[in-house]
């Protein structure tokens, strides 16, 4: 609650309860032309903002900077490019790519945590992706250049306006022979930032300077940028900022010292104050709150969150699927138990309406099948679950990199064992099957369809089914039951 935070941020410009860097001018306030005594002229100066944003590449708004647009593609498959602009930052230790763009490459990359220093943080530790086998190549160059490292981010606060155009040398005297070099402001966003872990790319190769507090220009193997005034007309309003200087530090492995401390401690928790809500969570829940429904018998119903603003077009896999039936075939074939208990499981499932028979789609729908095996429970060795693989990947794609995950809603242990001793008795109670108590809205059933034989006879043909409720295994259904149960609560 906003009346219980005890860091609240006032703006330097309105005055207003939200911190500086959020502020917008919706309309631009007069300039005064006079003022009264210097004392109003030293107040006004103590007022000035100084924004700060960490690895963004230029001064103010009428700048431009050192940003390129380049041509990113991994080596094993060149062919797959994408176009992005890249900010050649000489103080960045690191480079640093788009989730975006990585999403559009298809490369694997590396969960990893990250050490990361900048001018508003020290040692910082954020989750991130390390990435091998990136290259890129300037939009006129055919020549590529290596990037033995990047990782990942979810944005790179710099602004388009801060690119480099034809316009911009068209400005300059010294600069209009270079108007053909700079292309027109393109439809991308930037999506790399490339540290001096790459000299290659940073190299200058010429440079081209005007006179005293004029831009210059500097070619490298990427293309021509401008670093300076962008426009010879304006003068620079405010003193908004950026600086340049980033330090990464990977962290290892865990070490059997750090392992003993993780064991010996007792509670490994993070407190409130260390959970952030991203974007993501807060899209999460918007958009659950919006489209959840009650149908007649009680129970809630919801589609399932994917990370974009439309469900994702993904390729047919019912190969795969079907490879992975007929394994579980022969498995089945050769335990007379384990089939008993796996077509139990099915046959409830489908009695109960978790399940129905996929109808036919139409062409170019997208239909997405989930291969499934079972596991036992290992206090009770005799009450098989199957599981739904929503992991599973093909051509490099599974369900659960399409979804949201939504916020971390769990209560922390050292909370609920407090709890336990407010009162003389505590009650605690179980929701049997969970997920499968919130369905699923038919236009998202396609993505959870699956194959089985019909009554369990596997020397027929095996049929298509679709789930009609949410999965154990999909990454969004915890976020999900959790938002609902709170929902009701309170």
């Amino acid at each position: 609650m906003i009346k219980d935070c005890k860091r609240r941020h006032t703006c330097n410009i309105c005055s207003r309860r939200h911190p500086t860097c959020l502020h917008d001018d919706r309309k631009q306030r007069p300039v005064e032309a006079t003022t009264n005594s210097s004392t109003s002229t030293e107040n006004h100066a103590s007022l000035e903002m100084h924004n700060v944003v960490s690895h963004a590449s230029t001064q103010h708004a009428s700048a431009t900077s050192s940003i390129v647009p380049v041509l990113v593609s991994s080596i094993q498959e060149p062919h797959r490019e994408v176009l992005t602009y890249a900010i050649l930052d000489t103080q960045s230790d690191s480079t640093f790519v788009l989730e975006d763009v990585l999403d559009k490459l298809n490369v694997d990359a590396q969960p990893v945590k990250l050490k990361l220093s900048t001018m508003t943080a020290i040692d910082t530790i954020i989750s991130s992706k390390n990435v091998r086998g990136l290259q890129v190549q300037g939009l006129h160059s055919k020549n590529h250049i290596q990037l033995q490292q990047a990782y990942s981010r979810d944005f790179i606060p710099v602004d388009k306006s801060y690119v480099p155009t034809k316009e911009t040398a068209l400005l300059w005297p010294h600069l209009r022979h270079l108007a053909d070099k700079l292309p027109p402001l393109l439809d991308c966003d930037v999506g790399l930032l490339i540290g001096y872990d790459c000299p290659a790319a940073l190299t200058p190769l010429e440079v081209i300077i005007g006179d005293k507090n004029q831009p210059f220009a500097q070619r490298s193997k990427l293309g021509w940028s401008i670093i300076g005034s962008s426009n010879p007309h304006l003068d620079r309003q405010g003193c908004r900022s950026f600086v340049h200087r980033i330090t990464v530090k990977e962290l290892p492995i865990p070490s059997t010292t750090d392992v003993l401390k993780a064991l010996e401690a007792d509670f490994t928790e993070r407190t409130y104050e260390d959970k952030y809500v991203s974007q993501n969570d807060v899209h999460f829940i918007q958009f659950l709150s919006n489209n959840i429904t009650q149908k007649k018998d009680g129970h809630y119903e919801m589609p399932l969150p994917f990370k974009g603003n439309s469900p994702p077009n993904l390729p047919n896999n019912k190969r795969l699927a079907t490879v992975r039936l007929q394994c579980l075939k022969k498995k089945l074939k050769t335990n007379k138990q384990y089939y008993d208990q796996y077509k139990t499981f099915m046959e409830e499932t489908i009695n109960k309406g978790d399940a129905e028979l996929a109808p036919t789609t139409n062409p170019g729908e997208t239909e997405w099948y989930l291969p499934h095996h079972s596991i036992y429970h290992p206090r009770k060795p005799d009450k098989l679950r199957v599981v739904f693989d929503c992991s599973a990947k093909f051509h490099g794609v599974s369900l659960n990199n399409t979804l949201l995950t939504g916020p971390d809603l769990i209560n922390p242990l050292v909370g609920v064992l407090c709890r336990f001793r407010k009162e003389a008795v505590a009650i605690i109670c179980d929701i049997e099957k969970i997920f499968y108590q919130f369905s699923v809205t038919p236009e998202s059933r396609n993505y959870l369809k699956f194959l089985w034989w019909k009554g369990g006879d596997l020397e027929k043909e095996p049929q298509e089914y679709r789930m009609a409720v949410h999965l154990f295994g999909a990454a969004s259904s915890p976020g999900c039951a959790s938002i609902r149960l709170m929902h009701n609560a309170f």
